[in-house]
């Protein structure tokens, strides 16, 4: 599919929804959604949809619960892409409707998909505010959900090359799971771990050897975190 074909689709999308026709709005989208459709195509769906979120953002809720509801094959990338918008609006909202889809793929690339999006642009957008929310969600009960924090601390940390302040307030984000024994949520830390070691290896050395003076993260954990140290920093780590 075209660009062009994509922005077809959306623009009558967006005028079905705006005569209260969402079910014929769904079904507009349905050429885009039910075969293999490229991220950035369906990114650029989920942005004009995103428009209508500066006047009307419950009601693109409200379409992006019913899209994510459905089976369509990129119907997540759409909404968290949707998402993004409604940061400008109201952030918490936002970051709470993430949760929630990420509780409902119950997958580890949905947790993938919706925390590059919203949680992660509204770290590179809105930090402070961003973090906070972010805090809430590290000491969630859902595994997946915790494993949305190191995700989006990586998307944040690939992008933000020459900002040590902020990484080391993501690192104390982080140090509260540093002992996490769930996989699933572990995985995700460790990647977020793992890309701050890229950018700022000495940050997170430091980190870690604060870490392990009282705490005792698995051995997986330090693996993914140490995978782009040099040899002499990652024996430091990993030795007993």
């Amino acid at each position: 599919m075209r660009r062009q074909e994509a922005r077809g689709l959306a623009q009558k999308c967006l005028g079905l929804l705006a005569v209260g026709e969402e079910e014929t709005a769904l079904e507009a989208l349905n050429p885009l959604l039910t075969t293999k459709v490229p991220f950035p195509i369906l990114d650029l769906v989920g942005q004009i949809l995103g428009e209508r979120a500066k006047e009307e953002p419950q009601k693109l809720l409200a379409f992006l619960d019913r899209l994510v509801e459905t089976r369509a094959m990129g119907r997540y990338v759409v909404a968290g892409q949707g998402l993004i918008a409604i940061n400008d609006v109201d952030l918490r909202l936002s970051f709470a409707r993430a949760r929630e889809y990420i509780m409902w793929g119950n997958a580890w690339y949905v947790v993938h998909i919706i925390s590059e999006r919203p949680l992660g642009h509204g770290l590179l957008a809105q930090f402070d505010e961003a973090v906070g929310l972010i805090e809430g969600l590290a000491g969630d009960e859902n595994p997946w959900v915790r494993r949305s924090v190191g995700v989006a601390v990586h998307f944040f940390a690939k992008r933000v090359r020459d900002d040590p302040a902020r990484i080391e307030r993501l690192l104390a984000l982080l140090a509260p799971l540093i002992e996490e024994r769930d996989t699933s949520a572990l995985k995700g830390l460790g990647w977020g771990l793992k890309t701050i070691g890229r950018y700022y290896p000495e940050l997170l050395v430091a980190f870690l050897r604060r870490q392990l003076t009282t705490k005792h993260p698995r051995k997986l954990l330090l693996r993914k975190a140490t995978t782009y140290l040099d040899e002499a920093r990652k024996e430091g780590i990993l030795s007993p």
